[in-house]
């Protein structure tokens, strides 16, 4: 007898597949040498200042979050009532200003990294070319797929490249790392900022 599919299984095989060829495609084109570029500068600049609008904004909150963790002075840039360009005003040549955008590029993103460039701040970008409208004011660019048979952008692809880059930030320096990450625990757990203890996931 056929085996009945419904509508549902189908489209979670369909994009689930899809986004295993994307990640599978992000492996395949990313440069190791503008990886490690990426990271380098990434350890070394003072402020760290992160870009992402509509749909990227999940990645790019994840990328300054973690950061943040890692000890980085790093902030999400969120447009509001014009305070964006006021904390863009003081831009040094030790800031980096990364920026996260697929099609359809989001304006202000691009207005963003085309400041930064000017006022002499390093510029990275995570998008899907290097032909992406990002990548003409970005010192190092990272490509990651986001083809998806749907309505929506997939960013699955993105975030595993910003867990990669994570990942190589916390073992430059694996003692601070560990430092850093047992101060914070220790402010979570007086502070009551998470419900379990991750110590004991598992456990009854």
């Amino acid at each position: 007898e056929p085996v009945s599919v419904s509508l549902d299984e189908a489209s979670a095989d369909v994009v689930l597949q899809e986004d295993i060829q994307n990640l599978s495609q992000t492996l395949r084109n990313v440069s190791i040498e503008v990886f490690e570029q990426a990271v380098a500068d990434i350890e070394k600049a003072e402020r760290i200042f992160v870009v992402g609008l509509r749909g990227a904004h999940a990645p790019a909150l994840t990328l300054a979050t973690y950061l943040r963790f890692l000890g980085k002075q790093a902030q999400l840039l969120v447009p509001g009532h014009g305070e964006l360009w006021d904390i863009l005003q003081g831009l040094e040549k030790t800031d980096h200003v990364i920026g996260i955008s697929f099609p359809r590029y989001t304006g202000v993103t691009v207005e963003v990294l085309e400041h930064a460039r000017k006022q002499r701040a390093r510029v990275g970008a995570i998008t899907d070319s290097p032909l992406s409208p990002l990548a003409r004011h970005a010192h190092w660019v990272l490509t990651a797929e986001s083809q998806l048979d749907s309505f929506i952008e997939s960013f699955t692809a993105a975030t595993s490249l910003i867990n990669a880059l994570l990942t190589a930030m916390s073992i430059q320096k694996p003692g601070k790392t560990l430092r850093i990450l047992r101060e914070r625990e220790a402010l979570w757990e007086e502070k009551g900022v998470y419900t379990s203890n991750p110590g004991k996931r598992g456990r009854k």
